[in-house]
């Protein structure tokens, strides 16, 4: 978190990326548990409100909540990690129905970063360009890839006809919603080091670092933790020989 709000692109994207992912395995964990509460249809999730009706607003506050954690009571207390994943608990907790929201550390004041208004405000700006984005995922993925609905399906051992109706709807079940979380970690981290255009021939070539195999070819045999590890690897290497 604070190479984060340091402005480093890397733990950025780490943490924006952590935030969502947490925020979603939090609700599937209330909706196996208290379907009352948290409903999902077609990969979609929304919580229930006191008149009984399926909503998403609540889900965009959760979201934008991101921009506050880092500097909240919950990190004063327990420090960045545990305190900013309490943080978000506290915010699900609110927007449920008949849960009692998580009291406050009011004697733990607020944390202390040694950042300059300039970098606070940098961090919430990205925050918010990032959370407001209007591309989901999965269409991300395709975009930078350059994927048709085959070799999107190959990557995740799905029809072409399923790939297509994840591309329509933007969502993906929420059994891949890790291994979506990873390769777009990937696409993002080739995109932030190569020019677009390169990106789509880049994960086509085969490299004997991958034993021979292409990225795509990698993700699509279920290496996509390990193909995300080499390629940072790579650039760190680059940077620094």
């Amino acid at each position: 978190m604070s190479e984060a709000l340091h402005g480093q692109p890397d733990a950025f994207d780490r943490y924006v990326h952590t935030w969502r992912s947490f925020t979603r395995q939090v609700l599937m964990c209330i909706h196996d548990a208290r379907p009352d509460l948290v409903v999902e249809s077609n990969g979609n999730l929304a919580v229930v409100d006191i008149k009984g009706n399926a909503s998403t607003l609540p889900l965009e506050l959760i979201r934008w909540g991101a921009f506050e954690a880092p500097f909240s009571r919950w990190v004063a207390k327990l420090g960045p990690g545990e305190g900013a994943a309490v943080s978000l608990l506290s915010a699900v907790r609110q927007t449920l129905k008949g849960v009692a929201p998580l009291e406050p550390p009011l004697k733990s004041g607020f944390p202390h970063w040694d950042i300059d208004q300039t970098a606070r405000e940098r961090f919430v700006r990205l925050v918010g360009l990032e959370l407001a984005t209007s591309t989901p995922p999965i269409r991300r993925v395709a975009q930078i890839f350059d994927l048709n609905n085959t070799e999107l399906g190959e990557l995740f051992g799905v029809s072409r006809t399923a790939a297509k109706d994840w591309l329509d709807e933007g969502l993906v079940p929420s059994g891949r919603q890790a291994k979506l979380a990873t390769i777009l970690a990937i696409a993002e981290l080739l995109l932030r080091k190569l020019k677009p255009g390169l990106i789509p021939g880049i994960a086509r070539r085969s490299s004997q670092a991958y034993g021979g195999l292409n990225m795509l070819e990698m993700i699509g045999a279920n290496r996509h933790e390990e193909l995300l590890e080499l390629a940072r690897e790579s650039f760190d290497w680059a940077a620094t020989a």
